[in-house]
């Protein structure tokens, strides 16, 4: 599993600071993304999105355990929850899922 983190320091539309964890799973053949509320007061609070909580990931088609997202899709959540990423990170993330990364960190 490779795993990149950052912080979203916040913008108009999404003005929390928000700590990324997004990266591949190389035994399962999909992306992840984890987001949390990083001024939260409550852990309860704290997160944002889990892709392994996501529901909509876990269809006939995907396989019931496996769940996970696309590239794609990871790059529409990021649309959806105003989140930019740093500048070379989608890539490295095709890369990471080309090469059958695994056990990589970076922060970013």
């Amino acid at each position: 599993m490779t795993k990149h983190f950052f912080t979203h320091p916040g913008n108009e539309q999404e003005p929390r600071t928000l700590n990324v964890d997004a990266g591949y799973d190389r035994p399962c053949g999909h992306f992840y993304l984890n987001v949390e509320d990083g001024q939260a007061q409550d852990e309860d609070e704290e997160q944002v999105y889990i892709s392994m909580y996501d529901r909509k990931l876990f269809t006939r088609e995907r396989g019931a355990f496996m769940g996970g997202l696309t590239l794609d899709e990871l790059k529409a959540k990021f649309t959806e929850l105003h989140i930019t990423p740093p500048a070379g990170l989608l890539e490295v993330l095709n890369e990471d899922a080309r090469l059958g990364r695994g056990n990589a960190v970076r922060h970013w």
